[in-house]
């Protein structure tokens, strides 16, 4: 047992990831509270790329402060939250797919079939796009267990 959990961390720690225990909200947080380390959820879909909050505009949703770049984001968050959150709380998708809860990189992410996802590395990144559709499958069944 050992052995195999001290495998699992190493590969964890080399990809970039950082393996947690099960967290007590669905939504990943920051020590600041902070969805997703402060970026606006909202940019990813209407910008196209990762934009960190401003303190300016935020709004406590979920157990968790989320950050936004304008007062028309945090609007179109406000009106319908599902359509900009990440999935699975804001968890790594790979990590999920592996059976564990992994803090999130912002900034490696991908807008899939209306959805944004994110990773904790480019390179876990890219490896779960090398099979992402059976790995959301898997996910999607695990996240209804947290």
């Amino acid at each position: 047992m050992f052995r195999g959990s001290l495998w699992f961390f190493l590969c964890f720690s080399l990809l970039g990831c950082e393996p947690l225990v099960l967290a007590a909200s669905p939504v990943s947080k920051d020590d600041r509270n902070a969805a997703i380390f402060g970026y606006d959820p909202v940019a990813y879909f209407k910008d196209e790329k990762p934009m960190k909050g401003s303190g300016d505009y935020t709004f406590h949703w979920g157990g968790a402060q989320w950050y936004f770049t304008s007062q028309e984001h945090l609007d179109l968050f406000k009106e319908d939250p599902q359509a900009y959150l990440p999935q699975y709380g804001g968890f790594c998708a790979w990590a999920l797919s592996q059976g564990r809860l992994s803090k999130a990189n912002p900034e490696a992410w991908v807008i899939y079939q209306g959805k944004l996802y994110l990773n904790c590395s480019p390179a876990v990144h890219q490896l779960w796009l090398q099979d992402r559709d059976k790995m959301i499958e898997i996910a999607d069944e695990l996240w209804k267990k947290v």
